[in-house]
Formats: structure tokens, sequence, C-alpha cells
């Protein structure tokens, strides 16, 4: 998967089972579809179909912006 202008931001996603937070990116969180929680073990789902059709909406509309930029110079 290519990496997009976002896959870098960081973002906390808490445990449901026992509120431990876990520090993640978003390009991380477009690949999983789980993770081990480091505070009880519990696994937790991650639903990352709409995160990654968005991150790459965004992604497409900042190059058309760059690229809108590029056309006046």
């Amino acid at each position: 998967m290519s990496e997009g202008l976002f896959d870098d931001a960081s973002v906390e996603i808490p445990c449901p089972g026992c509120g431990h937070k876990h520090e993640k990116t978003l390009g991380w969180l477009k690949d999983v579809k789980e993770f081990t929680c480091d505070g009880c073990g519990a696994m937790v789902a991650v639903e990352n179909a709409e995160l990654r059709a968005s991150l790459d909406g965004l992604d497409k509309a900042w190059g058309d912006v760059l690229g809108a930029f590029d056309k006046k110079r």
C-alpha cells in the first residue's frame, strides 16, 4: 500500500474493555483488523474501511490542491 500524507499522524485508541490507551499511527491503523491490548490482553477490533476511504480521499484532495498550484506557476 502506498504511503499517504497523513499516515504518520498519531491517534490514541482506548481499549473498550479496560480503557488502556494505545498510541497508533493512521497508516498503521489502515492496515490492521485487530490488535492485542497491552493492558488486559483483549483483542481490539479495528473497523478501518471508512478510515481508509477517508484518508484516500484526503490524499487525493491534497494532491489536487498541490497540482492546481503547480499549474499556476
